[in-house]
């Protein structure tokens, strides 16, 4: 692999936070790790860069890890559940600067980047 990507679900009265990406497709918060970072910790770091809410890496998602090709280069997509600190942090603040959130039904309207496109239908399943 050349590169381990680490994305956070974090999903709060049956909706995911997700992320508009440069393209136009749609994700969860997802970063490349730092040489020698914890792949949850990616994650953790790319959930807070959208919402400013203390957040803690609840789970490992290994059922969604899934490997993906971008423009020649390999990228390993490692995929974990954040929850919130505190729920009321975030109430009436339904969408965010750089993100919003998307109702469980509505995930697969949108447009899906890779790998969340891959795994767009395990998603659904465990919301």
């Amino acid at each position: 692999m050349d590169y381990e990507v680490a994305g956070g679900f974090l999903v709060k009265e049956k909706k995911l936070l997700m992320v508009q990406e440069e393209s136009g497709e749609w994700n969860v918060p997802s970063e490349v790790s730092d040489p020698g970072e914890l792949s949850s910790d990616t994650a953790l770091r790319a959930v807070k860069n959208v919402i400013s809410a203390e957040c803690f890496v609840h789970k490992y998602k290994s059922r969604m890890k899934t490997e993906y090709v971008e423009d020649d280069t390999e990228y390993s997509w490692k995929p974990y559940a954040v929850k919130l600190e505190e729920e009321e942090e975030i109430d009436g603040r339904p969408e965010t600067e750089e993100g919003e959130w998307v109702a469980v039904k509505e995930i697969k309207e949108k447009e899906l980047a890779e790998p969340l496109e891959e795994t767009a239908d395990e998603v659904i399943k465990r919301m």
